[in-house]
């Protein structure tokens, strides 16, 4: 099995953008496969990806407290 298939897919919702392209860039260096969102639309859209790769969900704090309840009803 190739290693780039064996990690698991990183989810990452972040609003600001240098902390979110920073993040992605150290994450693709440890060669992670990396899907950026910045909306929830996008968010819910990779969330709910019938995939059977391992994912991983990353959510930044900033302004998280307006979007908590869509963001656990969407993984719910």
């Amino acid at each position: 099995m190739d290693a780039m298939n064996s990690l698991p897919l990183v989810i990452l919702f972040e609003a600001r953008v240098l902390l979110r392209n920073g993040l992605c860039v150290q994450l693709q260096e440890k060669e992670h496969r990396v899907i950026p969102c910045f909306s929830l639309e996008q968010l819910t859209e990779e969330i709910c990806n019938s995939s059977d790769a391992a994912r991983v969900l990353l959510i930044g704090v900033v302004g998280l407290d307006a979007l908590l309840c869509k963001i656990m009803r969407t993984r719910n």
